[in-house]
Order: C-alpha cells, then structure tokens, then sequence
C-alpha cells in the first residue's frame, strides 16, 4: 500500500470512530455497513465492534468504559488496560475535530471499499509470487462483486435529491396535525424558543415550573391540555445546583410532592456533585455540543426521549469567544442548538437577557445581535407592569403562533417562596397593556397555579393527576383565586 493510500486509511478509520463516540446515534446505521474486520488498524477494528456491542446490549457509552471493554477477553487484540486508556485518549483527541456527523455512512462507506483494495491487492501479490491456484480466480471475482455491490448502493438516485412525491405530501399531512404542547406560547414542532427579559422578571423561574408540570404530565394553568410527561433537562450555569434543586421543591410544594415525578428531571448545574462526564455541557462550544448530542441520544437509546430542554443562560453557555454581537457566532451556536431540537425531537428553551436599551418590537428585544431572534421558532419575552410591581407580562411571538400574552402576579418581597400565580389572558394583538379589573369573583378562572403552597400543592399534585384522567383542569389556589387585584 502507498503511503498516501495508508494515510488515507488511518484518517478515514479514526474518522468513523471518532463520529461514532459524537453521536453514539450512528452506531447502528454505521454496523449496517462495516464490521471491525473491515479496519487496517486492530485496535480501531476492536474499537468499533465494542461500540456496536455496548450500543445493542443497551449499555452506557463513555471513554472509560470502552477502553475496559478493550482490555477485556483473551481474543486477539486485546490491550492491556493502560495501553487501552492510551488508546482511548486518542480517541477523545479525535472527536475534538470532528465538526459534523452526517458524512459518517459516506466514510463507513469509503473505508469499507478500501478494505477491498487492500484484499484484493493481498490477492494479486500472493498469486504474483506463487502463481495461480484452484480458486484464485471465483476469490477475486467474489472482491469485484462485492466492490460493485458497494458501488450499487451507494449509486445516485432521484432520491438523493431531497423528499418529494408521497412521502413529501405525507410529511405536510403529519405536520398539518400536530398540536403544540402550550398553544399560543410553543411551536406545534420541537424547535427552539428564546425567553428574554430583564433580571429578575421571573423567566428563569418560569422555565422551571414549565420543566415540573411538563415530567408530571399536568396541565400548567386552566385552559391548557396537559404536557407529555416525559423526561426534560435543565442546563443552568446561572445557578448552583443546589439552588436549582431548591427551586424545583419549591415549586412543586413540598419534597413528596416532587418525587411523585423527580426521575423525569434532569439537572446540569454548577455543583462539586456533578460528574466530570456532564461538566462539559456547562460550555457550549464544539465539545459541549457533542455532548449534548451524546447525552439526548442515549436517553433516546433507553427509551427516555428527553422532551423538553431549558439552557440558562445564552450570556453563561456561550463559548468563551462568542460575542453576542457577533452575528456569525450566534447564528452558529443557535443553529446548532436548532438542529439538536429537530434531529432529537426536543423543545430547546433557551433563556437570554433583552438589551439594555428600549426595544419595543419582541424580535429585537433580545440583547446582542439580531440573529439571536432570527434563529429562533417562538420568543417569550417578560416584563414588568408599568406602575404595578408585583404583576409580569409575557408576550408571546413565533413563525407558528400568534401573538398572545399571559399575565401574572408574583409574590410580595416579604414572602421568602416567590409565589406564582397564573392567570392567563391573550391577545391576538401582541399589546402591552395590562388587564382590566373583571367585574367580578365569579368571572375568575377557578384554576391557578399557586407555586409554592405545601398545602395546595399537595392537593393539587393529586387534583393534576384527576385532571390528567378526566380532562378537567386541576385546582392550584390557595383559596380558590388569585390574590391581589387586577387594574
């Protein structure tokens, strides 16, 4: 083999692997073409059929666990565990320039078909130096057949060119009769959202009460149908993982309350308690990212999609050399975090800080370049009643929801749980101004969510899970309405 062709081969080999270890979702498409008798490399031969295996036993992928997975067994190959951490490390270095995975089958493909030319070139010097024998020839037929089979399947076709036809029209149908989770605030798609406001306004506390009723299953204030139940993931390098969890309690009422549903909250936070493995994803840059991926894809291998993800904040998450004003590195960042959403079927709310000056339009309310709003499907942007402390305004914008708003009174500074109370009004408008007084009790919804109450919540933890089974919405006030009144 020439040293171009070899060299060629150590990249492509290393390549696969490395695209593999990204995004373990490739495992199994990649097995459909390779096996690890098709690597030059043996150790990289064994590191793909290790993959393949701890992939289809349903067992966790990491760097540590394949490299004991090399050092185990008596079969050719083996590495002794020091060697195979070497290895491994290796590896990691390799994933580090690995931009995208979606060439990966098209390498698989290359390599495979470079394993045909060194056996057939292995063919050709054997019979050079001993001459013909019985089966020589149906052997390299056998390498040319498998070759042109290689060259079949991957051959053009008009498939290649994009969806068309039924399964185009199939695709428009599907999308046509989805419904959004929170109607008036969410995409009917997974895709990603942008909550903007300004300090303390109450939007991070918000993503946390979304994230609880959405593993619950519970309807989040009157009027809206329950949320999936399935698992979800908050990020947060704004806060410590102990405030998180704190925050978590506190919203749902009490500690039995949250364990009711606590397996299907998933946090990432600054804490000496998190794992090395997941501190990566405190930073967004290239590494972080794979990691996501890696992280979204394995809870889907288990069969624990992770629905609904919150990132707190932009400003924290943000490579340390992305500016936000710079246009290109924000729309690199959220375009990936975009694709995340679609390709692991995930709502993404990322929150983010509006702009220091007054910026009355929701597409330029968020703080640095425009293209932080351009990304997005859906922005949720908080605000402060003018004149009115203690009430919030959230209007709502996106590609795929009309305008709407939602307002809310929070808790007096004296009341250590910053209570929430939901009293939800839209407005096809889009407008600011805030409620008017109704004109009287009776007209109230008699469902609101009251975010701390130990007592109410606890009723309302088993009136959720009624309302969940009868379709009625579940109570969550302390007594029977908001408190406060409306101007």
């Amino acid at each position: 083999m020439s040293n171009a062709a070899s060299l060629l081969t150590d990249r492509v080999e290393i390549s696969v692997v490395a695209q593999m270890l990204v995004d373990v979702g490739t495992i199994p498409f990649v097995a459909e073409v390779l096996a690890g008798e098709h690597f030059e490399d043996p150790r990289l031969g064994r590191a793909f059929d290790a993959l393949n295996a701890m992939y289809r036993d349903g067992r966790t992928i990491s760097l540590t666990l394949l490299a004991d997975e090399l050092a185990r067994g008596d079969e050719l190959g083996r590495l002794d565990l020091e060697s195979a951490r070497l290895f491994v490390a290796q590896l990691d270095d390799a994933t580090r320039d690995v931009s995208t995975t979606a060439n990966v089958l098209d390498h698989a493909r290359l390599l495979k078909r470079l394993s045909y030319e060194r056996k057939l070139a292995r063919l050709i010097e054997r019979i050079a130096s001993r001459g013909y024998r019985d089966g020589d020839v149906a052997e390299i037929v056998a390498v040319y057949d498998e070759m042109k089979a290689l060259g079949d399947a991957t051959a053009p076709d008009i498939e290649t060119l994009g969806i068309s036809g039924d399964a185009l029209l199939e695709i428009a149908e599907e999308t046509s009769a989805k419904a959004s989770p929170l109607p008036g605030l969410m995409d009917t798609t997974p895709s990603l959202h942008l909550a903007v406001g300004r300090p303390k306004t109450g939007k991070t506390r918000f993503a946390c009460y979304l994230i609880l009723q959405w593993a619950a299953g519970f309807e989040p204030w009157p009027g809206a149908p329950p949320l999936p139940g399935t698992d979800t993931l908050i990020i947060s390098a704004e806060q410590s993982l102990d405030r998180v969890a704190a925050t978590l309690v506190q919203l749902a009422g009490s500690r039995e309350a949250f364990g009711a549903y606590a397996d299907r909250v998933h946090v990432v936070a600054l804490s000496e308690k998190l794992p090395r493995s997941l501190r990566a994803l405190l930073n967004l840059d290239e590494r972080g990212l794979r990691r996501l991926r890696q992280l979204l894809a394995t809870a889907r291998r288990k069969g624990r999609p992770i629905g609904l993800v919150v990132l707190d904040s932009l400003s924290r998450l943000k490579p340390a050399d992305a500016d936000e004003n710079d246009a290109n590195a924000m729309t690199a960042l959220l375009d990936a975090l975009a694709a995340i959403a679609a390709e692991f079927v995930a709502y993404v709310v990322l929150v983010h800080h509006v702009g220091l000056a007054e910026r009355n339009q929701l597409v330029t309310a968020p703080r640095g370049s425009s293209s932080i709003a351009a990304v997005a499907q859906a922005i949720w942007r908080w605000e402060v009643i003018p004149n009115q402390p203690r009430l919030r305004l959230m209007t709502a914008t996106g590609n795929a929801i009309e305008n709407s708003r939602i307002t809310f009174e929070v808790a007096p500074e004296d009341d250590a749980g910053k209570v929430l109370f939901f009293l939800p009004v839209t407005n096809a408008d889009g407008g600011g101004e805030a409620p008017r007084r109704r004109a009287s009790t009776s007209s109230w919804p008699t469902s609101v969510m009251s975010a701390r109450s130990t007592r109410s919540r606890a009723a309302s933890v088993a009136g959720g899970r009624r309302a969940a089974r009868s379709g009625a919405p579940a109570s969550w006030s302390r007594a029977g309405r908001p408190r406060g009144s409306w101007r």
